[in-house]
């Protein structure tokens, strides 16, 4: 398949469905779960309804388990190709088995992807990639199959011919210690002509660039004299691996040191990567938010979406750069989907409607059947009968003191706006539903503290109320008129609180690339950030 076959699927979003659906239920109706839920009866969408309910993580648990333990056909025909690792939104780790067909579809979906990439901006072909990835593998199951983190695992099962693009030797992805990952990441990728940057959050990106403004005299010395830096903490055996890779390019030292000559300033992208045509990304969701801290850093290069996805699966492929909004994958998985505020009535995909908000569930050739992803996702528009969505929340992640169910993608907006109208730069922030005393915390690290922080905050505070307020009519107002709701307060955190929480939430060997802090919390993150009391 390739991108133009892909925009024809689109034109007929039911049928290719449905085709897909039944085939996965014919492939798998004598895996463990398929002979429990009755597949051999399913002749109809409706009896797929009627015999599997839909399911959750303690439903897929146990077949996972003895998957892992070596016991085939449980959750679909046969052994897992590989095993997923992820941490989830809930911080315990989940081991999904990979089916030798889902793994076929997740490398196609990433080639489709990379091909809608190069007709939009057909100079990438012509360079490098930098995929910015977590950790590949880890100790594999009993039956030795390999078992790594999605992104990682993407990557090592890619096309040869795409795998020879990256910019960095793989073998860098097993350094543990992230100070000593970054700047040998960078120190190769220096040298290389970058067209495409492709990964996940903006915030890793922004973690590479400023590594390398740091060290850039040591990365410098290392390129001209092939070598790398003793003062890093990389083991021996991936040291002797990188050997062959390094070579003396003084040239390109030279070049990169009369830049910074020539600018006045600390190494950019721009000097390092000049022919750089387009970052992909996430754009949507409470992550994408970290793109526009970036921006300056690349100045007058498009960004596009990455692709929505999850550990469980990849589910759209972008078309248009700019845009979080993308179809839905629907030859790989089959979709479902409800209103949040109605569990029982499911639709199909080319049921849904424009500008509506829906939970999505999904069935896989990996085996989850009718799995609740837990995500809130919007209709922008339909490419044929295909609905472009774009990713919004987790179903979870939603204010509700009395009712007014403020979803992130709203409150987003009203910091944005606050944000632009007092013209304050802000490092990181996040929302505390304050139950106690019916109102919503917003915890802010800024750029720069002033000196009169009071007024500062009290401005910030009535113009983010301002903003959530609106004309009065949407929920949060009509409750803040009736008294339901108190006003918005603000607490300034200290400088640093943003990398000390995004450091508390990585495991050793994990870049953060995958990681998305919450933009609505239950209590304050490390409180003992606070500089002041609130206003």
């Amino acid at each position: 398949m390739n991108i133009k076959k892909f925009k024809q699927i689109c034109k007929n979003c039911h049928s290719i469905q449905k085709e897909l659906l039944f085939s996965i239920i014919k492939e798998n109706k004598n895996s463990l779960f398929g002979q429990k839920h009755h597949f051999s009866k399913i002749k109809t969408i409706q009896d797929f309804r009627n015999y599997v309910n839909p399911t959750n993580w303690r439903d897929i648990e146990p077949y996972t388990i003895s998957s892992f333990q070596g016991k085939p056909h449980q959750l679909f025909k046969g052994d897992p190709k590989v095993f997923i690792v992820t941490s989830g939104t809930t911080g315990k780790e989940k081991i999904l088995p990979e089916s030798p067909k889902g793994l076929e579809v997740k490398n196609l979906i990433t080639k489709l992807r990379i091909e809608a990439l190069k007709e939009i901006f057909p100079k990438i072909s012509e360079g490098m990639m930098l995929p910015l990835v977590n950790k590949i593998l880890f100790p594999p199951s009993k039956k030795n199959i390999p078992v790594g983190c999605a992104s990682g695992i993407s990557l090592i099962k890619a096309p040869k011919a795409l795998i020879r693009t990256c910019a960095y030797p793989l073998e860098i992805l097993d350094i543990k210690d992230p100070l000593a990952l970054d700047y040998t990441l960078m120190r190769f990728a220096l040298t290389q002509d970058v067209r495409l940057i492709i990964g996940n959050n903006a915030a890793r990106l922004k973690q590479l660039v400023n590594t390398v403004i740091k060290y850039q005299d040591i990365i410098l010395k290392d390129i001209a004299n092939g070598t790398l830096s003793s003062i890093f903490n990389i083991p021996t055996k991936i040291r002797k691996s990188l050997n062959p890779f390094l070579r003396p390019q003084p040239q390109q030292a030279n070049l990169l040191k009369h830049q910074m000559i020539k600018n006045k300033s600390p190494l950019t992208p721009k000097n390092y990567w000049p022919n750089l045509q387009v970052i992909s990304c996430w754009l949507g969701g409470s992550v994408g938010r970290y793109v526009e801290t970036i921006r300056n850093m690349f100045p007058n290069i498009s960004f596009m979406d990455c692709g929505y996805g999850a550990s469980e699966g990849k589910f759209t492929i972008p078309l248009k750069a700019e845009t979080p909004a993308a179809p839905l994958a629907v030859f790989g998985i089959f979709f479902e989907f409800c209103l949040p505020d109605d569990k029982k009535n499911f639709l199909l995909a080319h049921e849904l409607e424009k500008g509506k908000v829906y939970e999505m569930y999904i069935t896989t050739w990996s085996g989850l059947y009718r799995y609740a992803m837990h995500d809130l996702v919007r209709v922008e528009s339909f490419t044929g009968t295909t609905p472009n969505i774009i990713f919004e929340s987790k179903s979870g992640e939603i204010a509700n003191i009395c009712g007014e169910k403020s979803s992130p993608l709203l409150i987003s907006k009203a910091v944005n706006k606050m944000q632009k109208n007092l013209s304050i730069g802000i490092t990181h922030w996040c929302m505390v539903v304050d139950n106690k005393n019916f109102c919503y915390l917003f915890c802010i690290e800024l750029k720069t503290i002033p000196d009169s922080i009071n007024s500062l905050l009290k401005k910030i505070s009535e113009e983010i109320e301002k903003q959530l307020f609106g004309d009065g009519l949407l929920p949060y107002g009509v409750f803040r008129k009736q008294n339901f709701l108190n006003a918005a307060k603000v607490i300034l955190m200290k400088p640093g609180w943003y990398e000390a929480w995004k450091s508390s939430k990585l495991k050793p060997g994990d870049t953060g690339n995958q990681l998305k802090l919450p933009l609505i919390c239950k209590k304050i993150p490390l409180p003992e950030y606070i500089l002041n009391n609130k206003f």
